[in-house]
């Protein structure tokens, strides 16, 4: 359109007779006039200098901005916006010069006012020339580019607060006690949306806060972050697209395995949302979120000791019991106090102990001096006592109540039981490995478990003799053998006038009691096999049963509960403790006994070991009596279902070929058969786990077993 006006003009001059036969055409720098103005933008009016020359012999004529023409990009050529400063030099639409002459050098000031514009290219020219020759004129083209303004990311929130004048905040918050399941509120959420055009943009949570209290350990990321229309997932990190007229919703979770691990007293947390478009020009967001964590009431799963002895008057004592607490909700700010009696009958003042040792949110240690327990020789024994535990009520829950642990003080001359464990593991109760919640923490029963025909040992005070005294099988026969064979035994359960008797409930209501077979008695501790007859506890709606030790004429006052589960595996070790180096044969490849496994014993890989395991249950054939030590004349015995017990060694599953009976020793101490994986780490202690049951309801050996293979 700008050379069919410059022809219009060039054609009109020709018509008129004009041209002059000498013109002397002015320079002008820059040849060109280029504006750009984004609306809104401040300021409005745009203003440029161009600089008209002549050559030095003409300089003293006079130059003249003769007319200026504006040509609008959606306008046809009919010379509709083309007028003329004339004399007054009123400007033309959105474009002006000035001045309108003067002598070389001239510097013009070209003024764009785009103030009723909208957004779009504008072109015009202006000419100068020199008012002796004014039909030779230079053409400066002028151009004027107005763009919008960039679109913008907006965000609204439902949850976001307002100030006092109704502004919105933009800013979070969570509060989550450590008692519960889910923070308050469970999700929050941050609406997306453009001011114009459509904007990518990727959303992305941090810390403020780089570390908590608890332990002085990082704090864990605990935003997360989902965006609709991305994958839904909640996550550090989303993306997605804004559009006009809609919103993205940005769903605002945390993330409770983190935040469980947080301690009260670091709140609060501080965390930052950001929300940022991908090109710049189209802003973004930082949303601050605060996290508040206020300390639940703390929960009690078990207390060791249980019973305790008590100092009779006259006893002097400078020692401390310290007692375990296994439960949750615990801090470093928990307190304990001790008490006389029970929780729903105290007696006597409260007695504050010293501040418990923090181990983890589920373990604490108290420390209790002895002389607390001290009674009068004719006192009545045992006596109750309980520790409360509470932590510090948030301003949020003041009526955040303790919690207690019940235990007794004992006769220090009597018999008592103060633990039961596996005699291969040393733990109270095998590895959950299925499903859901462990059965013998969620039950609500006693923390120490057993199964039947296991191998336990049985700790506490005066249950034995001085000296530990192994008890001796006595030759009464097997059933089912009719060879004349004469090395049928059974382990009595009496030994040294020591008898433990398990106690519990059958389905009739009835109490029942069940002598066990007694392995080895000592001072404190005894060595036993699980009756295999309270099996019949696993059908009733309560697992749970009691132990007795009597001990002469004495019995433990208190009977220690435990929970009757089918299977408790544990692993005997050679250093005892249930650690380290385990009870393990090696096989060589004709199925021969090689050696006994160690560091200097490897098994090579692709051969077979024999590991020894009690807890594993009820066998397929259950011929063999409590305490019977199967023959070598007996037919192999393997598991109910052999397909559920698996060895792992370093992780790779192996494949069992025996697990059942071990010959000459008593029914309940078990043999596994595995061939070492060809692929099982080489090393001279590579763990090894045991595990039995249904994936689904599966327990493990303890870890911190290995062996050495090659």
């Amino acid at each position: 359109m700008k050379t069919r006006v410059l022809k219009s003009i060039v054609m009109t001059m020709v018509l008129a007779g004009c041209w002059p036969a000498q013109a002397q055409t002015p320079t002008i720098a820059p040849s060109a006039v280029n504006f750009s103005y984004q609306m809104g933008a401040t300021p409005l009016i745009q203003q440029q200098k161009v600089v008209a020359t002549l050559p030095a012999a003409n300089s003293s004529q006079i130059l003249a901005v003769n007319n200026v023409v504006v040509a609008m990009y959606q306008m046809t050529y009919n010379g509709a916006n083309i007028c003329s400063l004339g004399p007054s030099n009123t400007g033309c639409g959105w474009l002006s010069v000035s001045p309108t002459t003067g002598k070389s050098p001239l510097t013009l000031t070209v003024t764009a006012n785009p103030s009723t514009l909208t957004a779009g290219s504008y072109a015009g020219f202006f000419t100068v020339t020199t008012t002796t020759a004014p039909f030779n004129p230079l053409i400066v083209n002028v151009t004027l580019s107005i763009s919008n303004p960039p679109s913008k990311l907006a965000i609204t929130s439902p949850w976001f607060p307002t100030d006092a004048s109704g502004n919105q905040i933009n800013s979070l918050g969570f509060s989550f006690t450590t008692s519960d399941l889910a923070p308050t509120p469970p999700s929050e959420v941050i609406n997306v949306s453009s001011t114009g055009d459509i904007i990518p943009f990727t959303v992305t949570v941090a810390n403020v806060t780089a570390k908590g209290s608890g332990g002085g350990a990082t704090t864990p990321v605990w935003l997360r972050v989902a965006a609709s229309g991305g994958n839904g997932l909640a996550a550090t990190t989303a993306s997605s697209s804004a559009f006009p007229g809609s919103f993205v919703g940005i769903t605002v979770t945390l993330d409770y395995t983190a935040i469980s691990t947080l301690d009260p007293a670091g709140s609060p947390y501080s965390g930052t949302i950001t929300i940022a478009a991908a090109n710049t020009v189209n802003g973004g967001f930082t949303v601050p979120v605060t996290l508040n964590i206020a300390a639940g009431a703390p929960s009690i799963t078990s207390i060791f000791p249980t019973a305790v002895n008590a100092v009779l008057a006259g006893t002097t004592v400078t020692g401390s019991y310290v007692f375990t607490l296994v439960g949750d909700n615990f801090f470093t700010t928990t307190a304990v106090s001790l008490q006389q009696g029970t929780s729903d009958a105290p007696v006597g003042a409260v007695i504050s102990l010293p501040q418990p040792t923090y181990l983890s949110r589920q373990l604490l240690q108290v420390t209790v001096n002895q002389a607390y327990f001290t009674v009068p020789q004719s006192g009545g024994l045992p006596v109750s006592w309980f520790l409360k535990i509470a932590n510090p009520a948030p301003a949020t829950n003041p009526g955040l109540l303790p919690v207690t642990a019940p235990f007794v003080s004992l006769d220090p001359t009597q018999p008592s039981i103060s633990g039961v464990v596996n005699a291969a593991s040393y733990q109270q109760a095998s590895v959950w490995a299925g499903g859901g919640p462990d059965p013998v923490v969620s039950s609500g029963g006693s923390p120490a478990a057993v199964a039947p025909r296991e191998i336990i040992s049985i700790f506490g005070q005066n249950l034995g003799p001085s000296t530990a005294s192994t008890a001796q099988p006595l030759g009464m026969g097997c059933p089912g053998v009719t060879d004349g064979t004469t090395n049928c035994l059974t382990y009595g359960t009496t030994w040294g006038a020591i008898t433990v008797i398990f106690s519990y409930t059958d389905a009739k209501g009835n109490t029942v009691s069940r002598a066990a077979p007694i392995l080895m008695t000592s001072l404190n501790q005894i060595n036993a096999i699980v009756p295999k007859e309270v099996a019949e506890v696993l059908s009733l709606p309560s697992q749970q049963a009691s132990i007795s030790v009597i001990n002469g004429g004495s019995t433990t006052a208190i009977p220690f509960g435990v929970t009757i589960v089918a299977e408790n595996p544990g692993m005997f070790t050679f250093g005892g403790l249930g650690q380290g180096q385990g009870a393990i044969i090696n096989y060589d490849a004709t199925g021969t006994v090689t050696s006994v496994n160690s560091t200097k014993n490897a098994e090579p890989r692709g051969n077979t070991i024999a590991i020894y395991i009690t807890g594993l249950g009820i066998l397929s054939d259950d011929s063999p009596l409590t305490g019977d030590v199967i023959p070598l004349t007996s037919a192999p015995n393997p598991v109910a279902d052999s397909k559920t017990v698996r060895v792992e060694i370093g992780g790779q599953p192996c494949v069992v070929t025996y697990a059942g009976a071990a010959y000459l020793a008593v029914a309940g101490l078990v043999q596994i058969n595995a061939v070492v994986t060809p692929s099982a780490k080489v090393g001279t202690n590579v763990p090894i786990v045991v595990s039995i049951g249904s994936l689904g309801a599966a327990r493990s050996s303890q870890s911190g077993v290995t062996l050495a293979v090659k």
